[in-house]
């Protein structure tokens, strides 16, 4: 089950940082920049406000990515997305 869930995911990122060729010919409005504190999330879009998500318990972040208008952040349990 966690293989098969995990394919999908993949192929939800892949999709979705190819289609940030697509945004960047649109007129790229900035980047935005993924970090983790101790508690959360933040995803801080450029010319707009900060997104935050809260950590669970124990919750531990095991990747974050960010392209164009597009982050990712990755614990074991959950996978989340800022568009």
């Amino acid at each position: 089950m966690n293989l098969r869930r995990s394919s999908i995911l993949l192929i939800a990122v892949v999709g979705l940082l190819a289609s940030n060729a697509t945004v960047n010919s649109q007129g790229r409005q900035g980047d935005v920049l993924v970090t983790v504190t101790n508690d959360k999330i933040m995803a801080l879009p450029a010319g707009g406000s900060a997104i935050e998500e809260g950590l669970a318990v124990n919750e531990r972040v095991e990747k974050t990515l960010a392209r164009g208008q597009t982050g990712f952040a990755q614990t074991l349990n959950r996978f989340l997305g800022i568009f």
